[in-house]
């Protein structure tokens, strides 16, 4: 296993990692006082941070907003969520095509360049094959949404690099490609599988290809039996929060949505990395 890049920029930007923080949460739907709330909740359940996602350039600033509004405690990530060429995606766009994406990337770098200081991680980005199988798509469909996918993700990558910011990263069931795209890139880069539910194998790739995995409220799931078993095979039986950063795993929410199990929430949210933590530590897997 590779000493975990990702926890040392954790430190260098939070400055104290040896707490709960959420790697992966989504803002952007949030009224002002709801975030406030939201904020009041997490701290309150002991998780300090938390990495505010963005999936299209719109929400990119919208996370760049909230980050101003509590500059301690809500870092921005910009990013473009490969649903956005997925048809039948809540944030699919059919504008979108190879001339568009060249622009969105520019538009990204160009966000990325004057908010340099403030941005933390760029995403999501990525791939998902999961949901063009799950559309009623023909082929042609299915390999011009993977070929505009991959100019999206490739370009990600290539933003990330230039600022050395690591990636949060959207693979579902696509993990195999988005390490190969990542290995033919040739470029220096580090960041995070985020709500991974990959088995044993998934997770040594991706960790000894210098990332990390996130794991959300789905580790608490009766189904996630394998998930459950891959964490602690990496982690050994860890009685701190360090013990499972140290080994390239992290918490997130992915809130709103994937509401753990035993969430006393109205909608899944940053206060529940600290139940999703418990349930893991404490050995649960009924």
């Amino acid at each position: 296993m590779k000493n975990s890049k990702l926890l040392q920029y954790f430190e260098e930007k939070f400055g104290n990692v040896d707490s709960l923080f959420d790697t992966h949460t989504h803002l952007m739907s949030l009224s002002d006082d709801e975030l406030d709330a939201t904020v009041k909740r997490a701290k309150d359940n002991g998780v300090n941070y938390m990495v505010d996602v963005a999936v299209d350039l719109e929400t990119s600033l919208k996370t760049l907003q909230k980050h101003k509004k509590f500059p301690e405690i809500i870092f921005p990530t910009v990013g473009i969520d490969p649903e956005v060429v997925v048809p039948g995606s809540d944030l699919y766009d059919d504008s979108i095509d190879e001339k568009k994406i060249d622009q969105l990337l520019r538009e990204l770098a160009q966000l990325v360049e004057e908010n340099k200081e403030d941005v933390l991680m760029i995403g999501e980005c990525g791939l998902d094959y999961y949901w063009i199988e799950k559309q009623n798509l023909t082929d042609e469909e299915k390999e011009r949404s993977k070929s505009l996918q991959k100019k999206l993700f490739i370009g990600q990558l290539e933003i990330s690099s230039k600022y050395s910011l690591p990636l949060t990263m959207h693979h579902r069931d696509s993990l195999d490609d988005c390490l190969k795209f990542i290995l033919e890139s040739g470029l220096d880069l580090f960041g995070i599988f985020h709500s991974f539910t990959g088995n044993l194998n998934d997770a040594k790739n991706a960790i000894d290809s210098g990332f990390a995995i996130g794991v959300n409220g789905i580790a608490t799931y009766k189904s996630a039996e394998e998930l459950r078993f891959c964490i602690h095979e990496i982690a050994g039986e860890f009685e701190a929060l360090l013990d499972l950063y140290k080994n390239n795993i992290f918490l997130e929410t992915d809130a709103p949505f994937l509401q753990p199990r035993g969430s006393k929430t109205k909608i899944n949210e940053a206060s529940n990395i600290k139940l999703i933590y418990d349930f893991l530590a404490n050995g649960q897997t009924d």
